[in-house]
């Protein structure tokens, strides 16, 4: 494979490390699981303010925009419609022949990238919190000013001692409504750098470019967290199974699915994860009032539309959110939290199993509950109904 797929058409790659899949149709070998990471890239969107997100798919085999999204990338080029060999990605583009592409690329894309992006979680904020922040400044600095309390006690708290005073003659110049605009501005352009950027080009329609640009990207769970979506990429995939560890819990609303006369679906009066109703087409829940949806509406109607980037999200037919909702409460013990839909030690977004994803220190005790509870869910359920080894049993 080595010498067939990679080296014979890129000689100059002969000396470097590559490291390739284990092949999961050789007898003689391990099976692994096919790896599959989630990203996305910043386009610029027409009529928007905002820069919206398209999901990428890092593979040991290909990587890019499977689909067609709108929007143009750094470039101005409309991406989207395959990928490239997963080691050609990061690359910029000079010209093509059949299948076979010719590239400039300084490094080969690796691993390393792969989980750098699917884990940049914090991109979509800082992307356009810095783009609106750009255009008026003073928002920021009297932002900055709001906050100069709680900076300083960071400062103090957290730095080292030896860079506490220059840090807080930095927060005393910024807070200021007129001397901070000008050094916000600077520091925005810094903190972009901590933004995932490369190369890319679109396999549906390339052009050379004599200075390409690059483009960002962010974690692709800022587009879709469940992983679902991503997999019916794929035909050869008949049954999927997600594990959802979110930090919402699951529990009673005041709102649920309107029932079309002024009430809500039975059942349905439910608060999930923001992740699972855009599945079905729904705007993740809200509580109602100033500016906010009553329960789930679907998108393109309602007050409010405060989650544009999982208005693709749909891959289920929307009448069948209500009967989700209603077994995912069941499922659980209708409150008692007795059964493996979801299952609460305390009422506490912090506590078991509702750890944020966003702490990267769990103790192993902390994994340990987390993995456990999967096993437990999976052999609940299966004891129960055989929901799992269903999937794959030969249809007679």
């Amino acid at each position: 494979m080595l010498a067939s797929q990679i080296t014979n058409l890129n000689p100059a790659l002969a000396g470097e490390a590559i490291d390739l899949y284990a092949d999961a149709r050789d007898p003689t070998r391990t099976h692994r699981p096919f790896l599959i990471c989630n990203s996305a890239m910043f386009l610029k969107e027409p009529n928007t303010a905002l820069e919206l997100l398209a999901p990428v798919q890092i593979t040991p085999f290909i990587t890019g925009i499977f689909g067609t999204p709108t929007g143009v990338d750094g470039n101005g080029s409309t991406p989207g419609g395959g990928g490239v060999n997963t080691f050609g990605f990061n690359s910029a583009y000079i010209n093509a022949s059949s299948s076979a592409a010719t590239v400039a690329q300084t490094r080969q894309w690796s691993l390393t990238d792969a989980v750098g992006t699917s884990s940049a979680f914090f991109a979509e904020v800082l992307q356009n919190l810095f783009r609106g922040w750009r255009q008026n400044p003073a928002d920021l600095a009297a932002l900055v000013a709001r906050n100069a309390d709680t900076i300083e006690h960071w400062i103090r708290t957290k730095l080292p001692i030896e860079a506490r005073g220059a840090a807080a003659e930095l927060l005393r110049v910024n807070a200021h409504p007129l001397l901070g605009q000008p050094l916000l501005q600077a520091t925005l352009s810094d903190l972009q750098e901590i933004i995932p950027s490369y190369q890319y080009w679109p396999v549906l329609d390339p052009h050379p470019s004599t200075q390409p640009m690059p483009s960002r990207f962010a974690d692709g769970g800022n587009l879709e967290n469940t992983g679902i979506a991503a997999l019916l990429a794929y035909s050869d995939i008949d049954s999927i199974i997600a594990f959802i560890n979110p930090m919402t819990v699951m529990q009673p609303g005041a709102y649920g699915v309107a029932d079309g006369h002024g009430g809500f679906i039975p059942g349905t009066t439910l608060i999930v994860d923001a992740c699972i109703p855009p599945l079905f087409g729904y705007q993740p829940y809200e509580t109602g009032g100033l500016g906010q949806n009553e329960g789930y509406v679907l998108y393109g109607q309602g007050s409010s539309n405060k989650y544009p980037m999982y208005a693709n999200n749909q891959v289920f037919e929307s009448a069948a959110f209500p009967a989700l909702l209603q077994g995912l409460w069941a499922a659980s013990g209708s409150g008692s939290y007795a059964h493996p839909a979801i299952i609460e030690l305390e009422r506490s977004t912090n506590s078991f199993p509702n750890y944020s994803t966003l702490n990267t220190n769990l103790s192993a005790t902390q994994i340990n509950l987390l993995a456990n509870l999967a096993a437990w869910s999976v052999s609940e359920a299966e004891r129960a109904s055989g929901i799992f080894s269903s999937l794959f049993k030969t249809a007679s």
